[in-house]
């Protein structure tokens, strides 16, 4: 291969496997890692098959940039309204006082219910909730 220092290349297929193809086809970002230790461990002109193959199954694969584009929105969500305290539905009410005021009251458990979502807005008392 020429064109450019092998690690750099690695080191940008494996973003790529992560932010254009995430959750469409997840496996893909342990090929390309497993190709980057191909790698490091032979010397490049033994494993430019690897890297090559790399390339291949990247360009070949489902895309989906869903968990890129949910983490960014969310970064920014969080970004705008700082340290807010989750809703105090789900948080344990460990004391009298907290049981008083309603913490953990109303929660439902997710894995009980049926689809394993039981809808419940996360988002902090003071936040919008937003689909992402």
């Amino acid at each position: 291969m020429s064109g450019g220092d092998l690690r750099f290349i690695a080191r940008r297929l494996l973003r790529f496997a992560y932010e254009d193809i995430g959750l469409a086809e997840p496996s893909v970002a342990l090929q390309v890692l497993s190709a980057w230790q191909t790698y490091e461990r032979l010397d490049a002109h033994e494993s430019e098959l690897a890297i090559a193959q790399a390339v291949i199954v990247l360009g070949t694969a489902p895309k989906s940039n869903t968990a890129y584009s949910t983490f960014t929105a969310s970064r920014e969500i969080a970004m705008k309204t700082g340290s807010v305290a989750p809703h105090k539905r789900i948080l344990n009410a460990p004391t009298a006082l907290m049981d008083e005021l309603d913490y953990g009251r109303d929660s439902q458990y997710d894995h009980c219910v049926e689809d394993k979502f039981s809808g419940q807005n996360y988002f902090p008392e003071f936040v919008d909730r937003v689909v992402f």
